[in-house]
């Protein structure tokens, strides 16, 4: 049997998914969220870099693909700007195929910031 508090905690994050949505949203209007921008600032990057890498088959399908099977998860600020807390490397590759793409990038929208659940 799974603990009360993990069920509360499972209750409320499908509640917070029950409400998201898919949206197209401008590559120009994603940030990095302050907790993701302290987490990433704090860490050693290269540790999750492959030996080699052939950008060529990168391209604007590649792209879609991992933006619905490991899309940015973000929450939408007052003036309209998504902050990102999940998807970093589908934003990274988002970013340097920017020129290829249309420039809107399906993202999962949150309808409020996440909190931490005690």
């Amino acid at each position: 049997m799974i603990n009360d508090s993990v069920e509360r905690k499972l209750k409320k994050v499908g509640e917070l998914l029950d409400r998201a949505t898919f949206e197209n949203i401008i590559v120009e209007n994603i940030s990095l969220e302050k907790a993701t921008y302290d987490l990433i600032s704090k860490i050693n990057l290269f540790s999750f870099l492959k030996p080699s890498s052939n950008d060529s088959l990168d391209t604007i399908t590649t792209w879609k693909l991992d933006a619905y099977q490991a899309p940015i998860i973000g929450y939408k600020t007052d003036n309209e700007k998504l902050k990102l807390v999940s998807g970093l490397f589908t934003f990274h590759k988002i970013c340097r195929l920017q020129n290829q793409s249309n420039q809107l990038t399906p993202c999962l929208v949150l309808p409020n910031r996440p909190t931490v659940v005690a």
